[in-house]
């Protein structure tokens, strides 16, 4: 399961934008979640901001979709203060070096009449290229897209510091709903 949920997003506002619509982001309705197992306590967290740059469409084909999500490191929510400043720090994000995880989608397939998403990820200074299932629902003037990735931690070079690490799996999912609504004129 991988950190792509963000890149279905990509793709139905790309899809929209070439028609001549008008759509915007809808942040309170939309999310990029976490969650990590622990022998102790499980990890569940969010991160609160992000947003979408250089998209385009052309030619009216879903396949020709590119554009890139920005998620900004510094935004990382656990409901735990401590835990939040750590995973900021330069063991995990190092959100001081690396503002923003990046997501960008460079196609989109169908597949055995599903469609998919190849997009790389990048946390700090590492990249990584997966192909994720994409699921968008178009609903009156909102469009939905739905993601899901699993990850592993240790191929970003985030396994912190701490003596805890060695109890939290590193197996990672991220789930992602983003919602666009049309803009009025």
């Amino acid at each position: 399961m991988r950190k792509v949920q963000l890149f279905l997003f990509l793709i139905v506002f790309s899809a929209f934008a070439a028609t001549g619509e008008r759509w915007r982001l809808d942040l309170s309705n939309s999310y990029i979640s976490f969650f990590v197992d622990a022998k102790l306590h499980d990890v569940n967290g969010t991160f609160k901001q992000f947003s979408l740059e250089n998209f385009s469409f052309e030619g009216g084909d879903l396949a020709n979709l590119k554009g890139k999500l920005l998620i900004d490191t510094s935004s990382v929510y656990t409901r735990n203060k401590r835990r939040d400043k750590h995973l900021r720090e330069d063991d995990f994000f190092y959100t001081e070096k690396y503002k923003e995880a990046i997501v960008e989608v460079s196609r989109v397939f169908e597949k055995d009449e599903n469609w998919f998403a190849s997009i790389s990820l990048q946390i700090r200074n590492i990249k990584k290229t997966y192909e994720i299932p994409v699921t968008v629902y178009l609903t009156g003037d909102n469009l939905t897209v739905k993601a899901r990735l699993r990850l592993d931690r240790k191929d970003f070079d985030l396994t912190g510091n701490s003596v805890t690490n060695a109890i939290i799996d590193d197996q990672v999912v991220i789930k992602c709903k983003l919602v666009m609504s049309r803009k009025k004129a």
